[in-house]
């Protein structure tokens, strides 16, 4: 077994193993559940995301964020909250693990294993955010309606 030393820092690290051919769902899935102390996402062209842990403060602000999330979502009623250690499939085959989602109980019910999560909440300082959008992670998005 191979083992990789990542020196964490405030910015993701995202990993490139060229010899190593995209893993497929389920590979990525036993990746984390090998490495379940790491804060591991997949972009969708397949690269490997290591992000650094959440530093008090951030924390703090998450925790604030899911509390709220999950308190409307109890009383809205026609969807599931969840929390930052959830992973979530996108359509464009990433996987991300926003800090607070919220997926309509239809899509849930369905049982697709990608989903079009309705919220996605990062909380991400400037000096964090940056690495994200030059990697592509975070494109613009036109409001739209959402069914």
């Amino acid at each position: 077994m191979t083992t990789l030393l990542v020196q964490a820092t405030s910015a993701p690290l995202m990993i490139d193993l060229p010899w190593i051919m995209p893993m497929t769902e389920e590979q990525f899935y036993e990746f984390c559940l090998a490495n379940r102390d790491l804060r591991i996402e997949r972009s969708a062209s397949g690269e490997v995301i290591v992000m650094p842990p959440a530093f008090s403060d951030t924390g703090n602000r998450n925790l604030n964020i899911a509390v709220q999330l999950g308190s409307w979502s109890e009383l809205d009623g026609t969807g599931l909250g969840f929390d930052s250690s959830a992973g979530f499939t996108l359509p464009n085959g990433a996987t991300r693990s926003p800090d607070a989602a919220w997926i309509k109980l239809e899509r849930w019910n369905a049982g697709s294993s990608r989903f079009c999560v309705i919220s996605l909440t990062y909380h991400r300082s400037d000096r964090s955010l940056c690495p994200l959008c030059l990697c592509g992670s975070f494109q613009p998005l036109a409001r739209r309606n959402v069914s």
